[in-house]
């Protein structure tokens, strides 16, 4: 090993590289656990007779079908899309169903599911040809990011996170460093050690086609001391180029965007800070090798490595297509392997999930599976002694005993300023407790709530928005309907009065002029005068004869005096 540190020393001094890195100093040094599956080639996984497609691809992102019960598909087809992001089918075959299936998470929840029967075949379509391009740097970028898309790439990582969106967010910035993550630090993962030591060519050139779209002036492969094999097939790839090869001390979690920016770039990210707002664009070498497959061969992400492993079957690394379900995997390692495995891991040993049904298929962020003969691999939580190991050994330096507090009392808001956001949920906090108390799951089911909060309170924001909107609409119709009013009755005012007839004159006279105004209004206003008088005058006379005539009906008559 010293040799080989040696060379990359050698290596890098020759091109000029003078780097100082800054390793993880906290964390924890578990067993590799990787040796087994390492011992072996790459296998190819054989077709399985049903792959199952789910369209949520990730988190709440769900893809719409663009195929149809019974319809006949190729290899590499798109089935299902949105926005120019793509599924494409993995093998050729008749679609024979979609429906809701499980699919990986802990909850056995289902998803919405392309089931494709496959013919055995594995036809490619035609139109995979058409999209190689030998020299990716005779398109823009935006012409790759859109190829990336339709190939339905994502994070091959763990995340999942589409990354034609990761990278158009990446050239709205300045990208100085780009950093590709080859660490690899959790245990019994091997998939990505096994990529490099037989295509690191194939994965290098995926990386010039990064840093061509990202115009990055520097291009880092961060790899840990313990893989051997697979530095020496890096380092002799990379020759000749300006692409730097990082060996960093084997430490969990150093393979964390966070942690490994901080090591190469000594930048550290504030809260909810994306790498990009710094500078910085972090990939994994999977994803790398898929965006060349997708730019220069043409084809889509339909395959990927994985780790099969566990005390349940021999370990070993495949090439499994997506959409194969999961007992097909355990079946092809060990025929016997699904009656003796009790449990299983999506993902590695510290951060993966426990899967409620083997029936799930294998999708692109499945880097590793872990069958065990145990029931279970937790073990029986106990109270905390308030040891302090947890804290020691956090690499984001929060206080995970003052956070499990908080989440077992509800106290989100507590919570929250305690920084549980910056959890990367690692799973070292886990592994080092002597009282066997799951944090990690303690924390997701509290991020979880979190979230349901927040989405409540701009639920809450956004109606209240709808509702001051509605407000300000009808504030503006009255005061329209007021100022409509106001404007009738002001043209009112100003309009000139009724034409005036005369005895000399039997036509009706037309409006003054500017001239003769002052005079028409003297004499309207003197005729009024006139009528008011006259009026009066009437009134008086008529109520006169009323009051004359009641006087006459109450005085006697003689006639009838006489007869008294």
């Amino acid at each position: 090993m010293n040799s080989l540190i040696r060379l990359s020393r050698r290596l890098r001094n020759q091109a000029g590289y003078t780097r100082k890195t800054r390793p993880l100093r906290r964390g924890i040094t578990p067993p590799i656990n990787k040796s087994d599956s390492l011992s072996k080639a790459i296998q190819k996984l054989p077709l399985a007779k049903e792959l199952v497609l789910p369209l949520r691809v990730y988190q709440s992102l769900t893809l719409e079908p663009v195929v149809k019960e019974g319809e006949a598909v190729l290899k590499g087809q798109v089935i299902a899309s949105l926005d120019g992001f793509n599924i494409h089918a993995p093998s050729s075959g008749t679609v024979a169903t979609i429906e809701d299936r499980p699919y990986a998470n802990p909850a056995g929840l289902y998803a919405p599911c392309i089931v494709i029967n496959t013919d055995g075949m594995d036809r490619w379509h035609p139109s995979i040809s058409d999209r190689a391009s030998e020299n990716f740097n005779e398109r823009s970028p935006y012409a790759l990011i859109e190829l990336i898309a339709e190939a339905g790439i994502t994070g091959l990582g763990g995340a999942g996170f589409p990354c034609h969106q990761k990278l158009h967010s990446a050239t709205q910035h300045n990208i100085d460093t780009l950093i590709i993550n080859a660490m690899e630090c959790e245990p019994s993962i091997a998939a990505d050690e096994a990529l490099l030591q037989e295509r690191a060519t194939q994965v290098v050139e995926g990386i010039k086609i990064l840093q061509y779209i990202l115009h990055a002036k520097t291009c880092l492969v961060a790899i840990e001391d313990s893989k051997d094999a697979a530095i020496k097939q890096l380092l002799s790839a990379v020759e000749g180029s300006d692409i730097e090869v990082v060996i960093l001390p084997t430490r969990y979690p150093s393979g964390s965007e966070q942690q490994l920016i901080k090591a190469l770039c000594d930048k550290e990210l504030a809260r909810g800070q994306l790498p990009a707002s710094i500078g910085v664009h972090c990939q994994n070498v999977a994803t790398s090798y898929a965006i060349f497959e997708a730019i220069c061969l043409g084809r889509p992400l339909v395959s990927r490595i994985t780790t099969i492993t566990g005390d349940a079957l021999a370990s070993c690394n495949v090439e499994v297509l997506l959409g194969t379900p999961v007992v097909d995997a355990l079946e092809f390692c060990d025929e016997n392997a699904l009656e003796k495995t009790k449990s299983l891991i999506f993902g590695g040993p510290l951060m993966g999930v426990e899967l409620a049904n083997e029936l799930c298929p294998v999708n692109a962020t499945t880097n590793c599976i872990i069958a065990s003969q145990s029931q279970t691999l937790l073990k029986p939580e106990q109270d905390c002694i308030r040891c302090g190991f947890c804290a020691q050994v956090c690499p984001a330096y929060l206080l995970p005993q003052q956070l499990l507090l908080a989440s077992q009392q509800g106290a989100h808001e507590q919570a929250r300023a305690g920084g549980l956001q910056d959890c990367i949920e690692c799973g070292a906090c886990n592994y080092v407790c002597p009282s066997h108390i799951p944090l990690v799951q303690y924390y997701r089911a509290e991020k979880a709530e979190l979230r349901n909060l927040d989405a409540m309170a701009s639920r809450a924001q956004h109606w209240q928005q709808r509702f001051e909107n509605h407000q300000a609409r009808l504030d503006k119709q009255k005061a329209t309907a007021l100022d409509r009013r106001s404007r009738a009755l002001r043209m009112r005012a100003k309009a000139p009065q009724a034409p005036i007839k005369t005895d000399l004159h039997d036509e009706q006279i037309k409006a003054p002029s500017s001239a003769t105004a002052e005079t028409s209004a003297v004499l309207s206003a003197d005729q009024a005068k006139s009528d008011i008088q006259a009026a009066l005058a009437r009134a008086r006379a008529k109520k006169a004869q009323q009051q004359q005539s009641t006087a006459i009906s109450d005085k006697p008559h003689p006639k009838s005096e006489e007869k008294e």
